[in-house]
């Protein structure tokens, strides 16, 4: 072999080895990155763990009422560790086929954190390999070898599934969220004419109208718990919550109205046939 084979193979070699470093620096970088992306997601978890005083693992199956959602909005402490974490923010919605909903939706939210994790790695797995203009690409493939498979890469298949389990936990709240809200969605579904049809039947009784006016007296004040301000904190999420808290406000003041009109006329009905009977006589 010539001077010049051998000082081409060393070149090679050298580039081979250049590139090896390069591979091992982004593999690092990669690991390093999604472990800091996760554990900022876990620390999320454990400070609602803390303001529950629950274990972190407890958080997706816990069911939460209107208080217990208060309690994590209205957390100072909690507010005051999340200070320089970034919150996402999404919208409480509603829709007669759906009902009170989060959007974007929850599931949605899921799949798109974890779907962070594969168009890393897609990035990385196009990641241009050591080229040379005397030696051309360090490998044939031209990309640097760091991932060979998305669904088989060990390491992302647990870092992923660790990430799914710390997502259960902090999607619970808005879910939960959406459940609670849900409990008076038959005040946004009334039909207007059914309601009317109903109290305006002449056999309808004073306690039937009572307990119709309380009710939806007890939703205004449960909601006015739920919905004091329009936007909610909770947890990883800012949920702005002004249009459904408005869109409650305004269908009770109809309903509430409807029925005080319906006790009105028969009020003023029963009146008139007091009227008749008195002039009959």
């Amino acid at each position: 072999m010539c001077i010049r084979d051998r000082v081409l193979q060393t070149m090679i070699r050298f580039q081979e080895l250049a590139n090896f470093i390069f591979e091992r620096g982004i593999r690092q970088s990669f690991e390093r990155s999604v472990e800091r992306f996760i554990g900022e997601f876990g620390r999320v978890l454990h400070f609602m763990a803390d303001s529950f005083s629950v274990p972190a693992e407890s958080l997706e199956s816990l069911e939460f009422g209107i208080e217990d959602l208060r309690t994590i909005a209205d957390d100072a402490i909690f507010k005051y560790r999340m200070r320089s974490m970034t919150r996402l923010k999404c919208l409480l919605k509603y829709n007669p086929n759906i009902g009170v909903y989060i959007s974007p939706r929850i599931n949605k939210w899921k799949e798109g954190i974890l779907n962070l994790v594969d168009e890393t790695m897609k990035i990385i797995m196009g990641c241009p390999c050591l080229f040379s203009t005397d030696l051309g690409y360090a490998r044939e493939s031209r990309v640097v070898s760091v991932i060979e498979n998305l669904e088989t890469d060990s390491f992302a298949v647990a870092r992923k599934e660790q990430l799914g389990k710390i997502l259960d936990g902090l999607l619970n709240l808005p879910t939960q969220l959406e459940k609670v809200a849900n409990e008076y969605k038959d005040i946004l579904s009334a039909d207007k004419d059914a309601i009317k049809e109903k109290f305006a039947k002449t056999s309808v009784t004073n306690e039937e109208y009572n307990a119709e006016l309380q009710k939806l007296k007890n939703a205004q004040e449960r909601l006015g718990e739920l919905f004091p301000e329009g936007t909610m904190f909770l947890g990883l999420f800012i949920v702005n919550c002004k249009y459904v808290k408005e869109l409650f406000a305004a269908q009770i003041a109809r309903l509430t109205k409807l029925i005080c009109q319906c006790i009105k006329h028969r009020i003023v009905l029963h009146l008139s046939l007091i009227h008749i009977c008195r002039c009959r006589r």
